[in-house]
């Protein structure tokens, strides 16, 4: 996408319009116990508009069905944002009011000719090779992804993978898809000696170790990560202790504790559901490598937030994971065991290697910038909702206060 005006700029938000926009985004996915990475994207495009744009209102939008689930409703500490909750798949308020909607996760409301953007993070639920929920859950994602496909204006994509997928699977005609990647958090860089220090001793990791980051799922592929772990013996690190595996998320981590056990390692891999985020950083600092081998991904931001620490990655060679790696992630194959073994006893045994990855990954997550998502949404709002202006100029009308 090429160049054009930014939100603060004197054109199109201001010079055409001449009032206060009102866009709503879904912060659905925010509403729940375990941080996931869609999570983590919502909540870093909402606080990088709120610190991009103070000028136009902006509505963190939960559905009702999501509200068991949360502890609270997050939005930014900005003035120009409010929170709202949607009753169901039409809701007149926000009819009236909206100038535009974003569906963060794909599902879109029912708003009559509200200017609809979706972001589509994967297609897992689509993929025979992806086992989900189940039926019914992969019935209405399928039904959500057919719907964005016909109504939203733009669909927005975190991946070339993705968007190739959206093309090919969806139909979506090119013009209509946007590139824009995640970026890591600002949290997320190398730490000090003592807080690593800290944060080890909290979680009683004396010695080294590997580390996943994720809700365990069957595409996450923990066993075979397991397999590929337990041959890693007291002599790896030459001299050192034998490394653990730490699996931090939670989700469906039981197949893969049980092959542990199996296969003699179960008190060398730890599992730990749900961490304080402020200690993440920490736990990837102190890491010989993040291990992150899907057997499918849309983005995989931990990816990302390891390399921001400092600290190696070994990834699978898969599409989103090689586009995201940016060529500083040491590749395996996600169904060879064998491959997964030699990655992860070279990185173990190879300090050199350690730092080049650790470097070359440090490069990689600083050309990424969590305030570049925001502005190229931002950028997306624009030319919907100048696209909805020349269709039909007495649409957008003002919104009431």
């Amino acid at each position: 996408m090429g160049e054009r005006e930014g939100p603060r700029s004197p054109g199109f938000w201001d010079k055409v319009l001449g009032r206060v926009l009102h866009i709503g985004i879904d912060a659905s996915p925010l509403a729940t116990p375990a941080p996931t990475g869609v999570a983590a994207s919502v909540r870093s495009l909402l606080d990088g508009i709120a610190r991009l744009d103070s000028t136009h209102r902006y509505y963190a939008c939960y559905r009702v069905s999501r509200l068991r689930r949360a502890r609270t409703l997050y939005r930014p500490e900005a003035p120009n944002f409010r929170v709202r909750v949607l009753a169901g798949p039409f809701h007149p308020m926000l009819r009236r009011r909206l100038h535009l909607f974003h569906g963060t996760d794909t599902r879109l409301p029912r708003l009559g000719g509200v200017p609809l953007v979706a972001t589509v993070h994967d297609l897992a639920s689509l993929r025979d090779d992806c086992p989900v929920a189940g039926a019914r859950f992969r019935a209405r994602r399928a039904a959500d992804y057919a719907d964005a496909a016909v109504r939203a204006s733009r669909i927005v994509v975190h991946t070339e993978a993705v968007g190739r997928e959206v093309r090919e699977r969806l139909l979506v005609r090119p013009d209509r898809v946007r590139l824009i990647p995640l970026a890591p958090s600002a949290a997320f860089r190398p730490v000090s000696r003592e807080r690593e220090a800290e944060v080890r001793a909290r979680y009683g990791l004396a010695g080294p170790y590997f580390l996943f980051v994720g809700q365990a799922s069957p595409r996450k592929n923990l066993e075979r990560l397991v397999e590929a772990f337990a041959p890693l013996g007291p002599s790896t690190g030459g001299g050192t202790p034998s490394p653990d595996l730490v699996l931090v998320g939670g989700g469906e981590v039981g197949p893969a504790l049980d092959k542990a056990r199996e296969l003699g390692v179960g008190l060398r891999v730890r599992s730990f559901a749900h961490l304080p985020e402020e200690d993440l950083p920490a736990l990837y600092s102190g890491a010989l490598a993040l291990v992150y081998v899907s057997t499918y991904e849309g983005f995989g931001l931990p990816v990302l937030e390891a390399m921001a620490c400092g600290v190696p990655v070994v990834a699978s060679d898969i599409p989103a994971l090689a586009e995201v790696g940016g060529g500083a992630a040491t590749l395996v194959d996600p169904l060879d065991t064998a491959s997964m073994a030699m990655a992860l006893r070279a990185v173990a045994t190879d300090a050199a290697l350690r730092h080049q990855l650790a470097t070359s990954g440090l490069a990689r997550a600083r050309r990424l910038d969590p305030d570049r998502t925001a502005r190229e949404t931002l950028k997306v709002y624009q030319e919907v909702l100048q696209e909805a202006w020349r269709a039909a100029p007495r649409a957008i009308r003002p919104a009431p206060g």
